[in-house]
């Protein structure tokens, strides 16, 4: 990477409002998530939108979803070498991305702006900004306490089938969910996903009439769940007080582990933690 060069991009919309920012830490996440360097309003960009990064190369780019689609040049982008003066489309926003030469010795203000963001210029009406990069009061690093539930909120469901064909089902996710749950210590997503296996299970047992068998599941599964959400919870704790004490090492570690409880990766809390993980390793190599 190109310690001596900035990011320089300048965000359009079509009726010719448009504001400019320099990111200099070197990447620089588009979205409209919380942990997003350039954070628009979600009717306009998805949680997590486009990814540009400084190589040896130059700037690259990876769009990060499919909805709403980038296009270049009228023809859809996916990842690559970013073009001198040709600017991302998406929607009715136009991104042009270049390199400046870095402004250099910024450390965090008093009024706690993020660290490696320079707002170079903003007129923002209309563009359904949430915020503008400066984050003021507190960490930047703890907008999001509150992780997703690691289960299933809705009801577990028993798909519809034979009573023969519902206890072959039943003894295949209990095999499974056994399998899995054995894991489980060391692979918390096999926990999480035995636990669904094992309600869903349990759903279907009730409706061939075996609800003694039901109940045992069930109880399986909420044990299974409690110490699960309870290891869940140690480690965000850890990480957040890493962070807080600024040990990166610490912090990563338990970004590693946080991330082997999430089933879904497209939430915000899952985009903060990739967000994290860039960020800490790109600090380790400093």
């Amino acid at each position: 990477m190109d310690f001596d060069k900035s990011l320089k991009l300048t965000i359009s919309e079509q009726n010719g409002r448009s504001f400019q920012v320099v990111v200099e830490s070197g990447s620089a996440l588009v979205g409209s998530g919380g942990h997003c360097d350039i954070r628009l309003g979600p009717e306009l960009v998805a949680v997590e939108q486009l990814y540009f990064d400084i190589q040896p190369g130059g700037v690259f780019a990876e769009v990060r979803t499919s909805s709403p689609q980038v296009v270049v040049d009228g023809v859809p982008f996916q990842r690559g070498r970013v073009l001198e003066g040709r600017p991302f489309r998406i929607g009715k926003l136009e991104v042009l991305v270049e390199l400046v030469d870095r402004v250099g010795g910024r450390s965090k203000s008093k009024e706690g702006v993020r660290p490696g963001l320079l707002v170079v210029a903003a007129l923002v009406i209309g563009l359904g900004m949430y915020s503008l990069l400066a984050r003021r009061g507190g960490s930047e690093d703890t907008d999001y306490k509150d992780a997703p539930s690691l289960f299933d909120t809705q009801a577990a469901q028993c798909p519809v089938l034979t009573p023969n064909a519902t206890e072959a089902a039943v003894e295949t996710w209990m095999r499974d969910a056994a399998g899995r749950h054995e894991r489980s210590s060391f692979s918390p997503l096999d926990g999480v996903e035995a636990v669904g296996l094992y309600r869903r299970a349990a759903v279907c047992l009730r409706r061939i009439d075996r609800s003694p068998e039901a109940d045992e599941l069930s109880a399986r599964a909420d044990s299974l769940a409690t110490r699960l959400e309870k290891d869940f919870h140690v480690h965000r704790v850890r990480l957040y007080r890493a962070l807080n004490e600024g040990d990166g090492t610490a912090a990563r570690h338990e970004v590693a582990l946080l991330r082997g409880y999430l089933v879904q990766r497209g939430t915000e809390f899952a985009g903060w933690l990739d967000y994290l993980d860039r960020r800490l390793g790109l600090q380790g190599k400093k």
